[in-house]
């Protein structure tokens, strides 16, 4: 009703009017009691106007319907519109009727002129189905769109339990609100439009998945489908797939992450049928096979299975189907397009279906060829390697053999040598006795020079036996304190009175064979006073440790000194340079010094210039020392 018309017409054309309608009529004070009530009212709700009137409406309304009823009334108050809502009212034989009401404020006025339909019959099946959405899971809107032309006019009548849950948001606080007040976050969205149209073409919708977010700040994704009702109701069946979209996003990209890694592996990747067809390979297996993939997918493994490995492969395959085994790891060649033979790893799968029935091959194939050529390479450098230790053994043994035969060939030359040797000595010294005082002094001396020439022999020998035997002795380490060990070799030279021979403080407690040591410092030693040119010469012992973790040592003596001409003959065997008539000397000292020390790892040289001295110097492995 506007005012406009109650302005046209007359109170009595009103009261005629009022009383004929077939619609309830109702004037409502600004308080919300009942001013006045058309017989209609009277009729279908079943009282009596004086019943009614000065009665508040909210006396008369379902107390599920006050909060939306009030609501509209509200605004129609403070704003002056029109409203248009739907509320159950109570019957005077208690059952309840549903009214639709259309009400008015005309400017400045005090009263509210209301007009309603009953729609019972109509708002039963709706209110059936909203019953029956009451214990769904999904969430369930009843909106009514109050004017068709303007989306924002969708006002809230029903919300069932399930949307309270999924929009976090209380049914009570937004029955009866406009859809932009009960839920704000729809109003930059299409649904609003959507919906409205829907209720005008009276097409149901899939407005698909809507992002949404709630009171408390979190964003929700909702499924929603829409289908209109009679008299402009609009039902919105909603559900939260959140968690689904989002699985269904984590699928979507993990699958676009196993294909980047399918295309961009460094292995070959396929996927094979039960038959053994390819039906699927990665650009990697394309190259190591030389087939593109339309000519690799003609094509099963068997048929560029090289034929050496086809018993093995039929094999695997029966297991795999049988269930024997779920994973196969295999090495086997596969024939290029070229013919080539290219040797893989292949690690094989089978998927089964939820049936548990195989399903399809999955493959792992990684070119191996170089690495078979090298364990090839390597297989016969083991070869070569055994064979070359057991050549090495036999001339090991050999080698023990000849040195076993050495050793007795230099027993028994000894002891031939040395017998005919002591027979003449013998019958020298028996001549010298006999004849003490009758030789002539040229006889004398020839005798003393044949004794002397005997005992030279002896030396000699002696002198290549201990050569032949250096580096052939299992010697034993020990813990040696040098300084000791030399005072020891000079007491038993017994070096001339006048002759000095000066030791280093700093000389090292060391682990070696003590035979060995003792052998290189007498010789150096007895070579220095032996071939000293005066009876008062000085020999300096000198150490130091080198940075390599070697042990140096020196024998520097003040003698005539040696040409460097002749260096690289003093430590051959046999070498002398001076007379042995002069100087009494084997030739076999410094050889063997220098055999010694290369035997245990060290390395010996002589620094000399003639007139000035000499010095031997030589290194010896170091093996746990310690110092003085």
């Amino acid at each position: 009703m506007s005012s406009h018309l109650s302005s046209q017409l007359s109170p009595k054309d009103l009261d005629v009017f009022f009383s004929m309608s077939q619609n309830l009529l109702a004037v409502v004070r600004t308080d919300g009691c009942f001013e006045r009530v058309n017989t209609t009212f009277e009729q279908i709700l079943g009282w009596q106007s004086a019943k009614i009137v000065s009665q508040s409406f909210q006396e008369w309304i379902h107390p599920g319907d006050r909060s939306s009823s009030d609501a509209v009334i509200a605004q129609v108050v403070q704003q002056g519109q029109t409203g248009v809502f739907r509320s159950r009212y109570r019957c005077s034989n208690g059952s309840w009727k549903w009214i639709a009401w259309t009400v008015g404020r005309p400017a400045n006025s005090t009263v509210l002129y209301c007009m309603g339909q009953d729609v019972t019959d109509r708002t039963a099946d709706i209110q059936h189905y909203a019953e029956a959405m009451e214990n769904m899971q999904d969430g369930f809107d009843l909106w009514h769109l109050e004017d068709p032309t303007a989306a924002s006019s969708f006002r809230l009548h029903l919300s069932n339990p399930a949307a309270e849950r999924l929009l976090d948001r209380p049914n009570k606080q937004a029955l009866g609100k406009l859809m932009f007040e009960a839920m704000p976050g729809l109003a930059k969205t299409s649904v609003p439009e959507s919906c409205r149209m829907a209720v005008l073409s009276g097409q149901k919708s899939d407005l698909g998945d809507v992002s949404y977010r709630l009171p408390n700040g979190e964003s929700r994704i909702f499924a929603i489908k829409i289908f209109p009702l009679e008299d402009g109701f609009l039902g919105v069946l909603f559900e939260d797939v959140t968690e689904q979209r989002l699985e269904r996003q984590q699928q979507i990209e993990q699958k676009e992450r196993l294909k980047i890694l399918f295309e961009r592996a460094g292995v070959g990747i396929a996927r094979l049928d039960i038959a053994g067809n390819w039906i699927q390979a990665n650009k990697k297996l394309c190259e190591i096979l030389g087939y593109s993939l339309e000519e690799l997918l003609q094509k099963d493994f068997r048929q560029i299975t090289h034929a050496d490995d086809a018993v093995q492969d039929a094999a695997v395959y029966r297991q795999l189907l049988l269930g024997e085994l779920e994973t196969v790891t295999m090495e086997k060649r596969y024939l290029r397009k070229d013919g080539v033979a290219v040797w893989c790893s292949v690690t094989a799968s089978i998927i089964r279906n939820q049936e548990q029935q195989p399903a399809y091959f999955i493959a792992f194939i990684a070119d191996i060829t170089e690495r078979k050529a090298s364990e090839l390479m390597l297989q016969r450098q083991k070869d070569e390697l055994a064979m070359g230790n057991l050549i090495l053994a036999q001339t090991t043994a050999n080698l023990e053999q000849r040195n076993r035969e050495l050793d007795e060939f230099a027993y028994v030359a000894s002891h031939d040598l040395k017998a005919p040797l002591r027979a003449i000595a013998n019958l020298a010294t028996w001549l010298e006795e006999d004849l003490d005082g009758q030789l002539p002094p040229e006889n004398k001396e020839q005798l003393d020079l044949l004794q002397g020439r005997v005992h030279r022999m002896e030396r000699l020998i002696d002198g290549l036996l201990a050569y032949s035997r250096v580096g052939r002795g299992n010697l034993i380490a020990e813990q040696i304190e040098v300084n000791a060990l030399l005072q020891n070799v000079i007491d038993l030279l017994d070096p001339p009175a006048g002759f000095t021979i000066a030791i280093a403080p700093n000389l090292p407690t060391l682990s070696a064979p003590r035979p060995a040591l003792v052998q290189v410092f007498s010789n150096l030693i007895s070579n220095a006073i032996n071939h000293h040119n005066r009876s008062d010469g000085h020999v300096e012992i000198d150490y130091r440790l080198l940075d390599s973790g070697l042990h140096e040592f020196s024998v520097t003596d003040d003698g005539p000194g040696i040409d460097p001409a002749f260096h690289h003959k003093v430590f051959n065997i046999f070498q002398v340079l001076e007379a042995r008539d002069k100087v009494e000397n084997t030739g076999i000292g410094l050889a063997i010094v220098k055999k010694t020390i290369e035997a245990e790892g060290g390395t010996v040289t002589v620094e000399s210039e003639a007139g000035q001295g000499a010095t031997f110097r030589f290194t010896w492995p170091s093996a746990g020392c310690t110092y003085d």
